[in-house]
This record gives C-alpha cells, structure tokens and sequence, in this order.
C-alpha cells in the first residue's frame, strides 16, 4: 500500500515513502533503543472528531485522494477511531488503479495503538493485513487474497480484537510477532507527536509499525511559519523526518526507498495534518489538506453528530 503510506508519513509514516530533512548528526547512538522518546502523551488537547479531505501526488500530478474521519465512538469509551479511504485518481488511476480502505485504534489517553485493517484493491488482486499491538509486541498478518473479487470477513472492520488465527482467516497468512516494547501505527504516532509541545528544536524518537515492516522514526522540530493549502491558510508548525528500517533482530537498516521529507500541522487548537512533501525513489511525493469538517455536539450511539466546516 505504498502511495497510501507514502502520504501518511507524516500522518505521520511509512513504507514507500515518507518525510524528511534530518542531518546525520541526528542519528540516535549506537545503543538507539536507549534514545527512544518515552511515549507518554503530551497535555495538548485529544484530535477532534471530524472529517478531513486530501489530494496527493507525485511531482506536479495529482495521483490520488483521501478521506479520514477521525471519531471518540460512544460504544468503546476510551478509544480514538481513524476511517481512512484512498483511491487513485486521473491519469495514475489509468496507470495504476487503487482503491484502499484502513482502521485504525488507538487509546485515547495514552495515545498508544491497539490495531490496524488495510484493504487494498489493486486491478486483478486484493490484500489484505491486520495489526494488533501488544505492550511488548505486534503480531502482524498481510496476504493477497485468492480472488481479487474476494473480501475478508465482516468484522475485519468490526474494530474487535483478533488472535492470531483470526488473523490468519482475515489474510490467508500466518501471523508473525514483532517483538519491541512501545510500537506505535500511524495514527497513534499522529496523536503521540501533536499531543507534544513541539517547541524549536524539540526531536522525538520512536517506534512504528506499518503494513508489515517496523521503522525508527527521528521527528524535529524545525520551527513555525504561516501555510496556505486549498483549506485555507493558517499558522503551522514543520516538522522533519528521518527513516530507518528496524529488522526483527532489532538491527538498523538503511530505508532504501526514502530519501527526506518535511511535513507541517497547524498551529492551534486542532493540530490538523495540512500538508508533506517528501522525496522518494519515484521522486517527490506530496499531499495538503483540502478540507475539514469538524462535528458538532455529542453522538449517541454511533450515529455521526452535526458537521462544521472550518477553514483557515
């Protein structure tokens, strides 16, 4: 799923692609498990529900767009709930036809994971992966299903846990254990780094797990400037990313397909992701923000509560 995690890096992350502009006087020491940020959240207030719209792309074409309807669902107290929907778009969709759909959960007081659904649907074959987070471990499930036609069963988007046979119903594929304390997806990485003070200057380091692969992820600072993306303009904090591979030895690796990348959430109450720019080994990749609706009021249930726009 790599031009939907491509864009997600600094949604914050991965595979395929990502954000950067790290000095190698950055690099953690040799000993890195011991630079690792702690991961308890930061005091800045909880991701508001709502909707957000993107288009990514490539150099100067747009290749695809997304949805992410983040929400506090009213069933499971405690829980931030990411929807997300990709799909190519234009000429790309000609070229390469995608259609991906992914959940992610993560406690929302801590801002840690506790799983993952992808479901991507290529032209001729459908894959399909899960994650589910432990305090020391993530077991991890990824397979291309036998038809392309074919889809796992209905609650691999329910957001109940799976065991590891579960898993293997969903993908076909046995599940593997990744074996790190404190790992963190996409999204829980999104809601750690915003809910940090972000001052100048400040590096967060951290695990994640993405698709079927664990990453080192180095995020600075690099200071406060005003952005304007087709949402609107506002006050936005940059961030820069550098990538490493993390093998299950634990072993740092070289992220072959990343080269930097750089991506900017605004600088107020909500913290929305506006917009990253990366350079890969396809080119440079790059994705803003080009709406946002928030709820209103308080849902019952899981019945969506009153929508507002909200622009720069």
């Amino acid at each position: 799923m790599r031009i939907f995690t491509a864009f997600f890096a600094l949604s914050l992350l991965l595979p395929g692609g990502a954000m950067t502009r790290v000095q190698a006087a950055e690099e953690p020491t040799a000993d890195w498990q011991k630079s690792l940020t702690p991961l308890s959240a930061g005091k800045f207030a909880e991701m508001p529900e709502g909707e957000a719209s993107y288009r990514f792309g490539w150099s100067g074409i747009t290749a695809a767009e997304a949805v992410l309807k983040f929400s506090h669902p009213a069933a499971t107290p405690g829980v931030s709930r990411l929807d997300a929907e990709v799909q190519t778009v234009g000429a790309a969709r000609a070229l390469w036809r995608l259609d991906a759909k992914a959940l992610f959960l993560a406690d929302t007081a801590s801002t840690k994971p506790l799983r993952v659904r992808q479901l991507e649907q290529y032209r001729g074959r459908t894959v399909a992966s899960a994650l589910e987070f432990a305090p020391d471990h993530v077991f991890h499930s990824k397979g291309r299903l036998a038809h392309a036609s074919d889809r796992p069963a209905p609650e691999f988007f329910s957001g109940a846990p799976a065991d590891r046979e579960a898993m293997r119903a969903f993908t076909g594929q046995k599940a593997r254990r990744f074996k790190a304390a404190e790992v963190l997806d996409m999204q829980s990485a999104l809601l750690f780094v915003r809910s940090q003070p972000l001052a100048p200057g400040d590096v967060l380091r951290f695990l994640v797990f993405q698709d079927n692969a664990a990453y080192l992820a180095v995020v600075r600072v690099a200071g406060r400037e005003k952005i304007t993306v087709p949402a609107g303009t506002y006050p936005a904090i940059k961030l820069d990313l550098s990538l490493k591979w993390v093998d299950d030895k634990l072993t740092l690796r070289p992220h072959a397909n990343f080269k930097r990348a750089s991506g900017w959430i605004s600088d107020d109450k909500n913290r929305l992701l506006l917009k990253v720019e990366s350079d890969v080994f396809i080119g440079s990749i790059w994705g803003e923000l080009t709406k946002f609706t928030k709820r209103t009021g308080k849902p019952s249930g899981q019945v969506p509560g009153g929508f507002v726009s909200c622009g720069g």
